[in-house]
């Protein structure tokens, strides 16, 4: 309640909902990209539509589950994926918005090099093996995959 659609570049419809009272607050709906494209999909249960993302099945698979804490200590179970994919999806992703979505393609790799840089201290098993996984996907992942290992330095 209090989220409109956001218009995307091109004034498109997509995936993206804006909270009426607070214009930096958005919620993004995602989903894989099937036969349909890059069509959004309509998700009726929620009265929303979701954006397909490219690689996303990549990102969706091998969840891990964590705790979300609010400020007044209520706390819920939640479902994310796991961090190392996660840096590697932002990596890949980063390559697709560079040329359109500038601000959203840095963001992409700010996220990416924070997680890197904390997975290869804490976790450095699990972030080479989601680096191995997403090269041997072909040659395509591995252009995306080093060039945004190139574009983090």
């Amino acid at each position: 309640e209090g989220f409109v659609p956001a218009m995307l570049f091109g004034g498109k419809l997509g995936g993206s909902y804006r909270h009426k009272l607070e214009a930096d607050f958005q919620v993004d709906f995602l989903t894989v990209q099937g036969r349909g494209g890059e069509k959004p999909k309509a998700i009726p249960a929620l009265n929303v539509n979701a954006e397909p993302l490219k690689f996303m099945e990549y990102l969706l698979e091998s969840p891990a589950q964590t705790v979300l804490f609010d400020g007044n200590g209520n706390a819920v179970v939640v479902t994310v994926p796991a961090p190392a994919r996660y840096a590697v999806h932002k990596l890949i992703i980063h390559s697709l918005r560079a040329a359109t979505y500038r601000t959203k393609a840095a963001k992409d790799l700010a996220q990416a090099q924070a997680l890197i840089q904390l997975l290869e201290a804490v976790a450095a098993d699990e972030l080479k093996a989601a680096l191995a996984d997403a090269r041997a996907r072909g040659p395509s992942w591995r252009s995306k995959v080093n060039a945004g290992l190139k574009a983090i330095g």
